[in-house]
């Protein structure tokens, strides 16, 4: 091979991986900014606007033809109807239409259901619900009526309606069903008597907890509409991990079981921890007193026990039988009090108590049963341990009681991983780039801030840091007398402005600074900051409410002069301009999650769909 060949190969290959870094760019893009921008109408239109606030249908009008025209939020037509003074929409599904008519003083006469395609199916003189693509629901005086898109009654003297998401439980003469969105009966003799909403986000409901008429609960999968695994006779509140704790009767006790929020269930690990036990005593001398709850598994090498013939407390290394001493007693029968952390990183952490009468201190030892390994220890002079949290690489925070004149009564203190104190504060004390493992998880509030990554504390008690959540990724604001700043959830500065020029603008999804000039994008996912420069008489695109319009990682902007409207991403990148007209409102679907860009140009309209 000779010289030139090789050297066009290299090439090849640099160029070749270049494609494909630049394509997994693109794709990293697409799923985290809008990749795609179709024109569904011109502006063409003297009216375009959603029909309900989850815009899930829009309707466009056109004058000159005096018609309506209904379409999907993937910008597929549904239907058309001529206006008229007393026909007013109010409602669409997927298969049919719902409209009200009004008298010429203003009040409703009824209300009707169409097809698409127009036909009148159903008349009340109470209001029509959409209830699902197939269904809907009128409440009279007494009852409420559901019937399907073809105007037929499916159920009547129904006295309640409990949607959720594809499931809907209604109640008829004191008895609950369980119905579909095409209104069939799923289950019946079934009662709802828990929704289980995720603990990380209290709007996602993860399944239901049905109860039957003899009491017995069952999960209930509302994707896949069954119940799915074993009755159980009670059950306890969910953990960090969306699990749940069950209780099941067999071979005539009662036994826990985890119930995971995809419906699996496992044996409980403190019904796992009684049988293990067991099996340890068989092989453990019998001068150690084994506690419970230091035994989690069949591979685990220490155990933490009581040793009776030197009355200390240690561990007890099960293969080589080898015992080392924690502490000793000072006093007969020694005993400690032994109790499970909340974990949450999959380990599993003890704290251990010792009374002052059993070894003439108060004493709390923190132990990390996986790894066999002490992590903190604690004599108590005056002061009292409230609370403990562990957090990942060794750190952990202390609240200790106020029944002290000591140093640190009533105050947060934070250590290292060789437990030396770094700081200490009245405030919570947070590390902003290290996970709970274990201990008291606390609800976010104004704290003390600690990077672990710049091993440094960013704030003060005079500036404590404020927490922000912007799409379910945690930031944190703070300002000292001249700046104000970000900080991420990775331990970095990754944003800082003078006070004087600081105009931070926060939405559920998006965390801007905008000035006259330029709009600063903090990009709370990947701890970014992108920046935009406007053009001569651009202007961000704002809502009714005055909240700056975003979605999908993206902002919109206008230049009324020279009519034109675009979309800009996180990084300042223009993704599309909107030619001929400006952008008049922006709207997010809620079932399709696509973006309707409604566009204007002098007194007609049209709109965009970007997904």
């Amino acid at each position: 091979m000779n010289k030139n060949n090789k050297k066009i190969e290299i090439i090849a290959f640099i160029v070749l991986v270049a494609l494909i870094l630049g394509l997994a760019l693109t794709l990293y893009l697409r799923r985290n900014s809008i990749s795609n921008v179709n024109k569904v109408l011109a502006n063409k239109y003297d009216e375009v606007k959603c029909v309900n606030e989850d815009c899930d249908y829009i309707v466009a009008y056109n004058k000159s033809k005096n018609m309506y025209y209904v379409y999907d939020s993937y910008g597929v037509k549904l239907s058309k109807f001529e206006k008229s003074n007393s026909k007013m929409l109010y409602d669409v599904a997927a298969n049919y239409l719902l409209f009200k008519n009004v008298r010429d003083d203003g009040e409703i006469k009824n209300y009707y259901m169409t097809k698409l395609n127009g036909k009148e199916v159903y008349k009340s003189n109470y209001r029509i619900d959409v209830l699902s693509d197939y269904t809907a629901s009128i409440k009279d005086d007494e009852a409420i009526t559901i019937i399907n898109y073809s105007g037929d009654v499916l159920y009547d003297k129904v006295t309640e309606i409990k949607r959720y998401r594809n499931v809907s439980a209604i109640t008829i003469l004191e008895k609950e069903y369980l119905i579909n969105t095409r209104g069939e009966t799923i289950l019946s003799d079934y009662t709802v008597e828990k929704e289980m909403y995720d603990v990380d986000d209290e709007d996602e409901l993860l399944y239901l907890i049905l109860k039957d008429t003899s009491n017995a609960y069952y999960y209930f999968d509302i994707v896949h509409e069954k119940i799915k695994g074993s009755e159980f006779v009670k059950y306890d509140e969910l953990d960090y991990k969306n699990d749940l704790t069950v209780y099941r009767k067999g071979n005539g006790k009662v036994e826990k079981y985890t119930l995971s929020e995809y419906g699996d269930q496992l044996e409980d690990e403190s019904t796992t921890q009684v049988k293990l036990v067991k099996d340890l005593k068989k092989i453990v001398d019998k001068k150690y007193t084994i506690y419970p709850e230091s035994v989690y598994s069949l591979s685990q090498t220490k155990i933490l026990v009581n040793n009776t013939e030197d009355n200390s407390f240690g561990t007890y290394e099960i293969k080589t039988k080898k015992y080392k001493k924690i502490y000793d007693y000072t006093s007969e029968n020694g005993s400690s009090i032994v109790f499970n952390f909340d974990r949450y990183d999959g380990g599993k952490y003890l704290q251990i108590s010792c009374q002052e009468r059993y070894c003439g201190i108060d004493k709390v030892t923190v132990y990390d049963v996986v790894k066999g390994k002490v992590l903190f220890e604690y004599e108590d002079g005056e002061n009292k341990i409230k609370d403990f949290t562990g957090f990942r690489g060794g750190y952990k925070v202390v609240k200790y009681t106020s029944d002290s004149s000591e140093e640190y009564a009533n105050k947060y203190v934070l250590y290292n991983s060789k437990n030396n104190i770094i700081t200490s504060s009245e405030n919570m004390i947070m590390i902003v780039d290290r996970r709970i493992t274990f201990g008291k998880k606390y609800k976010p509030e104004n704290a003390i801030i600690y990077s672990a990554k710049l091993k440094k504390v960013l704030n003060t008690d005079d500036n404590l840091a404020i927490v922000r959540k912007v799409s379910k990724n945690r930031m944190y604001e703070y300002e000292d007398d001249d700046k104000v700043y970000l900080v991420s959830n990775k331990g970095n500065i990754i944003y800082e402005v003078k006070k004087s020029d600081s105009n931070l603008v926060y939405n559920k999804n998006i965390l801007l600074d905008v000035s006259s000039k330029k709009v600063e994008m903090i990009d709370a996912k990947k701890n970014k900051v992108g920046s935009y420069k406007f053009e001569k008489n651009e202007t961000l695109l704002t809502n009714s409410s005055q909240r700056v319009s975003s979605f999908k990682n993206s902002i919109f902007v206008n230049n009324a002069n020279d009519n034109y409207g675009k979309i800009v991403d996180y990084s300042g990148n223009k993704i599309k301009k909107i030619k001929n007209s400006v952008i008049y409102e922006v709207n997010s679907s809620k079932e399709s999650e696509n973006i309707i860009i409604i566009t204007k140009n002098n007194d007609k309209y049209g709109f965009y769909i970007a997904k």
